[in-house]
Order: structure tokens, then sequence, then C-alpha cells
């Protein structure tokens, strides 16, 4: 390794590490939703944790996994033998062979690297097995060429089947739910198949003598009616497609909250690409959309179920919504940080701790902080004045009035004032709010603790994300060629400056359909249209803004963005 590149070594005590931490878990194949889920210790599973040499590579990460979980080659889910394998990193995704666990951390700057072992169970050939022998002879007398005729395993009336056939790894199983059963009049039920058919072994001998489709057996009438055990077919088909996992959700913007909720109480969500769009919008998803569909939903669901005047919010509870409405607000939560990097800062922070982390990782100071800002301006300085101690004669009515409010009866001394907002505080982050944790953590915890590691990751994401004049400024890009450009690029420069910090994210959400910081930088474009021609262009997946170069003043340009953004439809994608 040169020098450059050991730079980023200086300082950092973890990257100068030779052993680095590796914990392992488990994550079998659901045959019913074909998803990954993670086994718990109780069923085998759990969370292994190992010290590694930083240059283990991907090949030996796989072989400890294998040994923590199938030791001596068994668990109790069975032998090694029966699972085809893999190993992927926290979100379940494929490691490249070569990569190795300082690369890693490099690569996913987590705290503390977490690896799954993805197992997937293999076809069961052990029940009524058919040696390799035995279905030669069989295909022998009972596989034809296309333009012959099968008169030895079928028999009448009917003329023509097709059977059809499902893919199974390298070789193909028949698909028995369309296969009509000829012979005796007696009922055939699945468990009859499964105990006949789906037991064959697929050789490659075999498969050379099948023609490369699906086979068209005609049978005449009268012939023979003995009926055979089993039917033994084996047909080779090209590889099917993979499945199109992603799925189109159309909204109504008025109607997004309830909307987008009942979506999302499927789990299957999270593992699934998803698309948006708005009825009767015009704007195409590639992730613009996205970004506001969720940025939407947030704005509603503060506006409209959740507690708090001030800049920190929590969930209020909303008699028609259950467990199960819960459980999908987590999910929502959860997938827009996964797929656009989007977090509702919305939120207290103390509440987000406990979401994460549970209500042991809140420290006193977090939870006090974020109650002052759980409060409007003029409640949060009289209390913030009566922890100091300087608390006005002519605000005590005030503070009072605070109290009752907050259901406290008794007036604390100044020696109280501090324990007394400790409990408040707690009581309305944390205990009113116990039943919507409680459902979100449910759906969304075990993935979050994996992006936040600890209550410092969360105080990171919100210094981050949260839009500020100076970050905001920092995303632009823009290369004026003219005075004219220079000009109006000078005067949008300024306008962000004066905007409070509702209008910010307000302005943000215009441009890159987020009203948090999810991009990497905003594109400036400037065009030179005039009189009712000119006015500002939003492309949000870009993001790209079309500024007018035709501006004369900065009122002129002041102007029109506020026509613009104090509209109820501004947010409305009217370009394809």
């Amino acid at each position: 390794m040169t020098a450059k590149k050991r730079g980023h070594l200086i300082g950092n005590s973890y990257a100068a590490k030779k052993m680095r931490r590796v914990d392992f878990g488990w994550a079998i194949l659901d045959v019913n939703t074909q998803e990954f889920k993670k086994l718990r210790e109780p069923t085998g599973g759990g969370i292994r944790k190992t010290e590694l040499d930083k240059d283990t590579n991907t090949i030996s990460l796989l072989n400890i996994a294998l040994d923590l979980f199938f030791v001596n080659g068994k668990s109790p889910h069975g032998h090694l033998d029966e699972f085809t394998y893999k190993l992927t990193d926290f979100k379940l995704g494929d490691l490249d062979d070569a990569i190795t666990v300082g690369e890693l951390y490099e690569l996913t700057k987590v705290k503390i690297l977490r690896l799954y072992l993805c197992t997937t169970r293999k076809i069961n050939l052990s029940h009524n097995r058919i040696e390799k022998t035995a279905i030669k002879q069989y295909s022998n007398s009972c596989i034809s060429p296309p333009s012959s005729t099968v008169t030895s395993c079928i028999s009448p009336p009917s003329s023509t089947v097709t059977l059809d056939e499902t893919s199974i790894g390298d070789c193909s199983l028949l698909d028995f739910s369309d296969i009509v059963i000829f012979g005796q009049s007696e009922t055939v039920t699945s468990d009859m198949l499964s105990e006949t058919v789906k037991d064959i072994v697929c050789t490659d001998s075999l498969l050379s003598q099948l023609p490369e489709r699906t086979r068209t057996f005609s049978v005449p009438e009268g012939q023979s009616s003995h009926t055979p055990e089993i039917l033994p077919t084996v047909l080779p088909r090209s590889p099917s497609p993979p499945p199109d996992d992603c799925i189109h959700i159309r909204l109504h913007r008025l109607n997004i909250m309830e909307e987008l909720i009942a979506h999302c109480k499927n789990p299957d969500i999270i593992t699934c690409t998803v698309k948006f769009d708005f009825v009767n919008e015009k704007g195409a998803d590639a992730t613009g959309v996205s970004r506001d569909v969720y940025s939407t939903f947030w704005n509603n669901f503060f506006s409209r179920a959740a507690e708090g005047e001030g800049q920190a919010r929590v969930p209020s509870l909303i008699s028609q919504w259950q467990n199960e409405e819960w459980k999908a607000i987590g999910r929502i939560l959860l997938k827009g940080y996964m797929d656009h990097s989007y977090f509702p800062l919305q939120f207290a922070t103390a509440f987000v701790c406990a979401l994460i982390h549970g209500e042991s990782s809140l420290s006193p100071d977090m939870l006090m902080s974020s109650f002052l800002s759980y409060m409007n301006d003029t409640d949060r300085e009289i209390v913030t004045a009566a922890l100091k101690g300087n608390l006005q004669d002519d605000e005590k009515d005030d503070f009072i009035d605070i109290l009752d409010r907050f259901d406290h009866n008794n007036i604390p001394s100044p020696d109280e004032v501090k324990h007394v907002f400790s409990q408040i505080a707690h009581k309305e982050l944390i205990q009113k709010t116990k039943y919507a944790l409680a459902g979100m953590a449910e759906s969304s915890r075990d993935n979050l603790v994996l992006l936040f590691p600890d209550t410092a990751a969360i105080k990171v994401l919100y210094e981050a994300r949260n839009p500020t004049v100076k970050s905001v400024l920092k995303l632009l890009q823009a290369q004026p060629t003219n005075k004219a450009e220079s000009d109006s690029y000078k005067y949008f420069k300024q306008y962000i400056k004066s905007q409070e910090d509702s209008n910010l994210r307000k302005l943000l959400q215009y441009i890159t359909g987020s009203n948090v910081i999810c991009v990497e930088r905003i594109a400036v474009m400037f065009t030179y249209s005039e009189g009712l021609l000119r006015h500002p262009v939003a492309h949000t997946c870009g993001p790209t803004l079309e500024l007018p170069a035709t501006y004369n003043s900065y009122p002129d340009l002041r102007g029109e963005f506020d026509s613009i953004l104090g509209s109820d439809k501004c947010m409305e994608m009217l370009i394809a």
C-alpha cells in the first residue's frame, strides 16, 4: 500500500487495527414468500461475534460462517449438504469473492460489520427416489419423438395433452397443477402426486435424449387402459426470466397518507423496487417522484397525525390506526431511507433514538433538548428561562399555564424545575407514543439498527440531512457564461439566504422532490425565456433547475419564486 493510500489511516485507530470485529447472522429462504428470513438464536441463528484479520476475504468468511452455523456439517434445520449457500452484506446483497474485511469496513462505513449466511434448501430427492437406470428404461418406452403417438402410458378418452413445466435449478419438473390424469375414475390428490411424480432424478444423460421444448402427446381413443403410477416425463426448457419485482404505485396527492399506508401493510414492500406516480400528474419516476412521495407523506403525517408545535414532533394516537397501520408507517420510514436516503427529520431526536435503540439509549440532556424543540417558540423561551432560574414576574402566569397544559398541578420550586420538566418530557415524547413506537419498531428496528448502530450516528444524520442556507448553497452547481447568467445566479443565491427554515424546506422540495437533503448536487441551467413564458422549471429527478437569465433585479426573481412557492399546486408534476 502506498503512502498516499495510507493517509486516511492517520488518526483513525479503527482503521489501523489488524483485527476487526465481524458479526455473522443466518438467513434462510422462505419457499412461500421467496424472501430470506433471518433466524434467531433459539432456532439456530442469532448473531455470532468474531474477531478476524482485516485481510480475510469473502471465501474465507463464508467458510467461517458455515462452521459457526453448521457444526460438523449439521444444524437444527438440516445437514449442510441439503442447502445451497452464499455470504451477503447486512442488506442481503451479494459480495465479491475477493473483497476483504478491511475493504468492507471502508465501503460500508459501519461501526460493526455484519454479514449474513443465506441458505436455500435444495429440492428434496430422498423420498421414493427413482434410480437413473430405471428412468432411462422408462423413458425409452414412454417418451417418443414429437411426431409419434403415445400408446403405453396413457389411457383414453382425450385426444391431446400439453404438459407444462417448471424450471428448478438446471433441470425441469412438470407443473402438476394443469395435468390431466387419464385412467380409472378415481380422485387423484396432491398427496398422491407428491408421493410419486415429484421425486424424479434429473440426469444429463436423460436430458440429452429429450427435445428442447414443451412436448405435446397425441392420445388416440380406444387405447390401453393401463394407468401408470408415475408420469416421469422431464422436459428441459430455456431459463425463465427473473420475475419483475418492481411495484408501480399510483397515489392521489390529497389522499396520500391513507393510500400509502394501505400499500405498505404488505411486508414485501421492503424488498421490492417501488416506482410511484401521482394521479393526474405527468411526472415519471426516476427517483424524483419517489422523493416527493415520501416528503408529501411525512408533511401530511406531521400536520395531521403528530403532536408538537415546534420543530420536533412525535406521533399522535389516531383512533382508526391499529398495530398494522403503525407497522406500515415504520416500513414507510425504513423504505424511504433505504431507497432514497430520505429521513423525516421532524421526528424528535429522542423518539427516533427510542425507536431504533430502545428507551434505555436516551440521555436526560437528549430528552430535554427534544422537548424544548417540541414546544412553540414562546413556551420554549419561558421554560428555558425557568430552567436557568431567570423567570420574570410577568412570565409566571404563562409558566403556570404551561404546567397546567401538561397536567402538572403543582408549581415547582426553582430547584425542582429541571426534574419536573424531565418527567413531563418523558411523558410527552415516550409514554404517550408507546403504542405507535412499538408498532413502528416491530417493522423497522432490525434494519434501522444496522443503518444507525448508535445514537451518535443518528445525531450525524440530523446534522447532515437538515437543510440550512449554507448546506443548500453548497449543493448548487452552475457555470454562468455571461453577465446576465451571473446576475440571475447571484439573485437566486440571495433568495436562498433570505428564506426561513420552513420556506427553505419548501424550496428544496420544489427543486429536488425532498424537503431534506437527499442529493449530492443541484445543477443550475440557464434559459432565456421572456414575458409570460419566463419562469423557473425544476426537474426533481436530476435534480436540475432551469433558471431564467432574464431577471432585471433581485425583486424580479423574488416575486416570481414567491408566487410559485405560495401556490398550493407548486409541487404538482406538470412535466413528463
